[in-house]
């Protein structure tokens, strides 16, 4: 269920070039975060009182760059948080499906800085060993919330090949 994949190594290197470190994960698992600081579904993402954590709880400052692999199943209150972290001093980035009839992309395009659809091809998501998941049949696009909000809109295209310099990786082939 693409709700549990994991994003791949080069999708975070590749937001990583544009945005600086990613200091903490706000949709992960145990077995599957981007950084060693990650908030899981037990830490609930949702309770408002993460916006007002010290700073040395989770040692993330403000402008801090945060990362958002939400489940795809329903995005939309994780879009709607992930607003409220940005207008809260926080940096989020984040990949989603790319589909713009929907009321979450209206709202992440309302509050994105840049919204930066992949073209040229798909990402292949990871499985819960890490291996690459070959069924993914939607596009999708990253995001970038700035600090405190952004008057500043753009959509920038990412080419797959920005992504994947040296190539998608291939699905592993399953042994019998």
């Amino acid at each position: 269920m693409n709700d549990l994949w994991r994003t791949p190594p080069e999708v975070i290197d590749y937001i990583t070039s544009r945005f600086g470190v990613i200091q903490l994960d706000l949709c992960a698992s145990d077995s599957g975060h981007v950084c060693d600081k990650y908030l899981d579904k037990s830490a609930d993402f949702f309770n408002d009182n993460w916006l007002t954590f010290s700073e040395r709880d989770l040692c993330v400052y403000e402008g801090s760059l945060c990362w958002m692999n939400p489940p795809y199943s329903n995005p939309l209150p994780f879009i709607q948080q992930a607003i409220k972290w940005s207008k809260g001093g926080h940096a989020v980035a984040g990949i989603l499906n790319n589909d713009p009839s929907t009321k979450w992309y209206v709202e992440l395009e309302a509050n994105a800085a840049i919204i930066m659809p992949i073209i040229g091809g798909r990402i292949a998501f990871l499985d819960d060993k890490g291996d690459p998941i070959g069924s993914n049949n939607k596009p999708q696009l990253m995001f970038y919330l700035a600090p405190f909000g952004s008057k500043t809109k753009s959509v920038e295209h990412v080419h797959i090949d920005e992504i994947y310099p040296n190539g998608k990786p291939k699905k592993n082939k399953v042994v019998k």
